[in-house]
């Protein structure tokens, strides 16, 4: 399903999104980015459990909206259709990444704060690379974009570690 598509249903359902770091901002050049995460800062201010659960209750909420209204014979959104048949898919892959990244790796992530938002550098890459992208995520374009990202800036090995279960949360924030 196209992403303006899915875009529009949730409007539709949830009034304007919220930008999420990028999410719905310009694309930015991987190299120019890097460049701005030259200080990296260690505090945990981006609490990552709590974002998870932020993320299932506006699920949740999407679908009981979108299931009240094929309940009541209501036009529904091919969005919404889709949430109705996978919100099961959205809620696992929640829970998987909550059991994938454990609390004292998720400390060791190094981070930038460049708007103010203490969030981890590779979580900050994925999420403009998968903008970039327009969430039409294939591994060898990420693959680039974090190449020209170490042209400036050098990723370390957590960060490296942390990058599938990383693409799933920048994903789960962006749909």
């Amino acid at each position: 399903m196209r992403r303006s598509a899915r875009l529009a249903a949730r409007n539709r359902i949830h009034g304007a999104p919220h930008e999420t770091d990028g999410a719905a901002a310009a694309p930015i050049p991987a190299t120019a980015l890097a460049r701005g995460h030259d200080s990296l800062s260690q505090p945990a201010a981006f609490d990552l459990d709590k974002a998870l659960v932020a993320h299932d209750r506006t699920l949740q909420h999407a679908y009981a909206v979108a299931r009240t209204a094929a309940v009541n014979n209501r036009r529904v959104e091919p969005a919404a259709e889709w949430l109705i048949d996978n919100v099961y898919l959205i809620r696992n892959e929640i829970r998987e990444v909550r059991e994938a990244l454990p609390a004292n790796v998720w400390k060791r992530l190094p981070r930038t704060a460049p708007d103010g938002q203490v969030v981890p550098r590779m979580l900050r890459a994925l999420r403009a690379c998968i903008a970039q992208l327009d969430g039409n995520v294939e591994p060898e374009a990420v693959e680039r974009y974090l190449d020209d990202y170490q042209q400036r800036a050098t990723f370390d090995l957590v960060e490296l570690w942390t990058l599938p279960v990383l693409v799933r949360v920048a994903l789960i924030e962006r749909d």
